[in-house]
């Protein structure tokens, strides 16, 4: 679940949580619940909700972290993408791209690229980074 998902999703529990605990008031006047009970439940939704603050607090920061990591990226993908749109493998390319060529096979090859981790990171950050939306 991405970031954006689970701090809505937390706030979302937090809302309920309040609403819950502001309740209580209400159900101790009318006689609903005793004294006991609601400190008990006071005690047990102010927790939670604290804990839910807690966990926003960290969503939110492990959000920016991504976007900041993200950011981070710029200067391989500038190297990777002045290669864009090429139509023939140039020795520059090769230089810049490829880390390693192994010959498996008659008709395999495995190829090690430069970028090879970068990439795969950036794909982990944009999974887990917030979704911004325009407007």
């Amino acid at each position: 679940m991405r970031f954006a998902a689970q701090i809505q999703d937390n706030e979302r529990q937090l809302e309920q949580t309040m609403e819950f605990r502001s309740r209580l008031y209400e159900n101790l006047i009318s006689g609903n619940i005793t004294k006991q009970e609601y400190t008990y439940h006071k005690q047990k939704y102010t927790c939670r909700a604290d804990e839910l603050q807690t966990s926003i607090a960290e969503l939110r920061e492990k959000a920016e972290n991504a976007q900041a990591g993200l950011e981070g990226q710029s200067e391989w993908m500038e190297r990777f993408l002045q290669f864009e749109g090429m139509e023939e493998l140039t020795r520059t390319a090769v230089v810049q791209l490829i880390h390693s060529i192994r010959v498996v096979s008659k008709k395999e090859l495995e190829i090690k690229y430069n970028f090879d981790d970068e990439y795969r990171e950036l794909m982990e950050l944009l999974a887990s980074a917030p979704s911004r939306k325009a407007g």
